[in-house]
């Protein structure tokens, strides 16, 4: 279990909330820059990439991947915007 719900006990910060609002926001984007949009940022902020969600998620989603792969991108981008993920 992902020790930001387990901590928190918000349903935003288990895998499945994650995981649903990136894939919505990749899908359909609120903004033209995909990675720079706030629900994104913020689903990821609560992330402590600890890989538990790995291994408890029947789709075998794991958000320290995805988190460690969106940063490089907002990273690369020419104004970086995301220092908090």
């Amino acid at each position: 279990m992902c020790p930001t719900y387990r901590a928190t006990r918000d349903e935003r910060n288990t895998t499945r909330a994650r995981a649903n609002t990136l894939r919505e926001l990749l899908i359909h984007p609120l903004q033209k820059d995909i990675f720079n949009q706030e629900e994104i940022l913020t689903a990821l902020d609560t992330c402590v990439s600890c890989k538990a969600c790995k291994s408890e998620c029947p789709s075998n989603v794991d958000m320290a991947r995805f988190k460690r792969n969106t940063c490089n991108i907002i990273m690369t981008m020419p104004i970086f915007h995301c220092a908090r993920v």
